[in-house]
């Protein structure tokens, strides 16, 4: 820390000075609120106070996914607002190392996704995921933007990230109370299970800990000011009936007790309150889903894949397989064990952004994220950190979200910063002067300049894929118009859900058709699911729909060839293991119809009609 910091003459501080930093005098301890108080507060201040309330509740029950494009659009533009936050943190003495690794990981990120099999998800994410590298281009820039506040605009974070998990906690008391009628409004579960604006009670478990965690500190100070919050977060919690909250508030009541002894037992003691009320008015099925999360049910499966994800790094070492694609890293490799538990479903999510990272991006990006990540923590202080700990924690065991992660790196972002503000306070009570950041490019109007036309690009993007999502969902909702199909895939061209709105308009034409008409109509469907499959290869199904339409147009070695390619991407995924090994029985292909039907007894019990094939194919090899 010392090395930080020079005399105006530029040499380096005297042992009294040294005193100063670790130190203080009692004059300007005491007069660092009253200027903090009266400072005025800065764009990025306001700016990041909206954003962080904005963020979570960001939500259209209009949308198929009310959470999902809504979040994406604002998450955006903080990814275009913080791109000059990260230049700058480059540019200080104090946040340089910090800064050139998040700029390493970033630049890494960027060019695993352009060299990965599907550039568009690399760069956007899945639809309904979203962690592409935008998604980590907006952590990066939530962190830098919260590193650079002043200490006068941290009251304006605490309060923007408070407004937001308060939405979200009475949404969630609202969902179990009311049972509202409206399936965009419905709790998760079938109305049992909270999960706020956030899409599932996992995301509402980890925003109330996060929560909890920032406002207690301030709570231990004023109990009577704060209790109210720590009750409502309280019931939220435990609304979610989820498990994995219950060790992590146990350590941060823990915490409390220890640092603020009678204080921290009154607020933990509200917490308790808040979900013991929980409990009794909604949340009574948490010991069932307890009971019910064994090893081999649900942390048994994360282990599985981790161990899976750790054999496939070989084979994309260096910069991983693109952001957002773990199913195209992991899936071609995973063992039959883990296929047969996962009964045809995909994991998308690697559920540890630690596992995530080192997938997607391979060893140079985990190694970047691990320099910003820990770099980051070493000087990170105060309530905010207790609230992107909270949030990251649960995120070692639970998927990624878009309206989540940005907020607990905002946050760290702005733990960060207290302990640079407190050290700047610091330098200049000891009659030393903290070294400026170097002028140059993005600084001044350039900066400003930068990031509006930046912020302009992101409200336009987010705009189209508002009204793209809109005529998407139109799509599923009974109208299987083709312009309003051609509409979605014209604002949405990176993600293959649009195209495949397209291909199931014209299939649904052929199961309604008559006449010759019928084959134009398929032709048209395949040419649509190929498009489909071409944007997200490593998705077994969108190849297993390419076969199905090649096997109705009577195409047997084409649909063979997409089939193999299904099972290229995952060698144990159920549909494509059936309808492969039907069409290997029409070509009376005998030893490779029971191999496959061999295959898929391994993850699912046979249906009748498959047991049936399987007997015969047998029967014909004896004979």
């Amino acid at each position: 820390m010392i090395g930080q910091f020079r005399g105006s003459d530029g040499a380096l501080p005297t042992e009294a000075a040294e005193g100063a930093l670790r130190s203080p005098p009692p004059q300007a301890r005491e007069e660092q609120p009253r200027s903090a108080v009266g400072a005025k507060v800065s764009a990025y201040g306001v700016f990041a106070a909206c954003w962080a309330a904005i963020l979570p509740v960001a939500f259209l029950s209009t949308l198929e996914y009310p959470s999902f494009v809504p979040k994406y659009a604002v998450m955006l533009i903080m990814a275009a607002a913080g791109l000059v936050p990260l230049w700058r943190l480059t540019r200080r003495s104090t946040t340089r190392w910090v800064g050139v690794s998040l700029l390493g990981f970033l630049a890494v990120g960027l060019v695993s996704a352009g060299l990965s099999a599907a550039p568009g998800v690399g760069f956007f994410g899945l639809y309904r995921w979203g962690t592409g590298w935008l998604f980590w281009l907006a952590c990066a820039g939530a962190f830098a933007v919260g590193a650079l506040l002043r200490r006068s605009d941290l009251t304006w974070a605490f309060y923007g990230l408070l407004a937001g998990a308060i939405a979200n906690a009475a949404f969630a008391v609202f969902q179990v109370v009311a049972q509202p009628s409206n399936p965009a409004l419905q709790a998760y579960s079938s109305g049992t299970q909270a999960d706020g604006f956030l899409g599932n009670p996992v995301h509402l478990e980890a925003l109330m800990l996060g929560a909890i965690a920032l406002v207690s500190s301030r709570a231990c100070d004023s109990p009577r000011r704060w209790w109210w919050a720590l009750l409502l977060f309280g019931v939220a919690l435990e609304l979610t009936s989820e498990r994995v909250f219950i060790p992590i508030l146990l350590v941060i009541f823990a915490v409390l007790v220890y640092r603020r002894r009678a204080r921290g037992l009154v607020v933990s003691a509200l917490v308790a309150a808040g979900c013991a009320i929980g409990y009794l008015g909604g949340g009574s099925n948490l010991g069932s889903r307890v009971t019910s999360g064994t090893a081999e049910t649900t942390f048994g499966l994360r282990i599985q894949l981790w161990r899976d994800a750790a054999r496939s790094l070989v084979h994309h070492l260096l910069i991983g397989s693109g952001p957002g694609q773990l199913l195209g890293g992991t899936a071609p490799f995973i063992k039959q064990g883990f296929g047969h538990d996962l009964g045809g479903r995909l994991f998308t999510d690697a559920h540890n952004f630690f596992v995530e990272v080192t997938v997607t991006t391979g060893l140079l990006g985990i190694a970047f994220f691990l320099a910003w990540f820990f770099g980051a923590l070493r000087r990170a202080r105060g309530p905010f950190l207790g609230f992107g700990l909270a949030v990251l924690v649960v995120k070692l065991v639970e998927p990624l979200n878009i309206g989540l992660e940005p907020l607990a790196f905002l946050a760290l972002g702005a733990a960060f910063a207290t302990t640079l503000a407190a050290m700047e306070e610091v330098a200049t009570a000891g009659s030393l002067v903290a070294q400026a950041p170097k002028p140059g490019y993005l600084s001044g109007l350039a900066g400003r300049v930068v990031t509006t036309l930046s912020v302009l690009v992101a409200l336009g993007l987010g705009a189209t894929m508002l009204v793209g999502a809109y005529w998407y969902t139109k799509t599923q909702t009974g109208l299987q118009q083709l312009a309003v199909a051609q509409r979605a895939n014209t604002l949405l061209p990176y993600w293959p859900e649009s195209a495949a709105a397209i291909g199931f308009f014209w299939r649904y034409e052929y199961a309604i058709g008559h006449g010759p008409v019928q084959r134009v109509d398929l032709e048209s469907a395949l040419a649509w699911y190929q498009r489909s499959a071409g944007r997200d290869p490593a998705d077994p199904s969108t190849w297993w729909y390419v076969a199905e339409i090649e096997q109705l147009l009577h195409n047997r070695p084409a649909a063979g060839a997409y089939l193999e390619r299904s099972l290229r991407a995952d060698p144990w995924y159920p549909p494509t293991l059936s309808s492969y090994a039907s069409l290997e029985m029409q070509e009376h292909h005998w030893a490779l119809a029971e191999s496959l039907y061999h295959r898929l007894r391994l993850v699912r019990p046979l249906t009748r009609s498959e047991q049936r094939a399987a007997q015969l194919a047998a029967a014909r090899l004896r004979g």
